[in-house]
């Protein structure tokens, strides 16, 4: 009786809901996350074409060039479409496959024991790489995932044309922005206690 009432008809729905406003979310989090970050990279562009080639090992500087704006662009372009694109699916691909390759190039660099910042920027700090960034990407990975098999029933275009969604979009989006705060500040705390313990 019990498993037939979780089942039914009416909790699904529920169930899908909750899912589909978590979706929502979720992808709030990222459009901020990476809009931040690619827009850091833009201002310390200098820094982040170094980066660029003492990770990939790529001298030439055109390539550099290139793999940077790529980069930026895929941060920006491909997450802003999360926000107003009718299906995203694909910018959800893109940054799960962009965030798959970061861990790639930080897991063989942390076994080779670099030292080299990650020059993540935005919400998302300078840190230097660690397992800690690695399992990050993975929760974003992981929550993008989901976000495909319960894509979202809205975006912010269609949210413009009710003042009630519109207030609810309001509200998502500061709820995801006081998150995204407190992360960068209680992670740039511990990594000032690490390094007073270390140093």
């Amino acid at each position: 009786m019990i498993i037939n009432n979780i089942l039914s008809y009416g909790n699904v729905e529920i169930i899908k809901e909750v899912f589909i406003i978590y979706s929502f979310f979720v992808h709030l989090l990222i459009v901020n996350i990476f809009v931040s970050t690619g827009v850091s990279k833009i201002f310390n562009f200098g820094p982040f074409i170094r980066a660029i080639k003492v990770m990939l090992n790529v001298s030439n500087n055109y390539i550099s060039y290139f793999l940077a704006i790529s980069v930026i662009t895929t941060e920006i372009g491909f997450s802003l479409l999360l926000l107003i694109g009718r299906n995203t699916a694909i910018p959800s691909i893109a940054l799960i496959s962009l965030l798959f390759i970061f861990n790639l190039m930080i897991v063989m660099h942390i076994r080779k024991k670099s030292e080299i910042s990650c020059q993540c920027g935005g919400f998302l700090g300078n840190y230097i790489l660690n397992k800690g960034i690695v399992a990050r990407n993975f929760v974003l990975i992981a929550s993008l995932f989901l976000t495909l098999i319960f894509p979202p029933s809205t975006n912010l275009l269609t949210l413009l044309d009710d003042i009630h969604q519109l207030v609810f979009f309001v509200y998502m989006e500061a709820l995801s922005l006081i998150i995204l705060f407190f992360y960068r500040y209680i992670n740039h705390a511990a990594y000032i206690l690490k390094n007073i313990k270390t140093g």
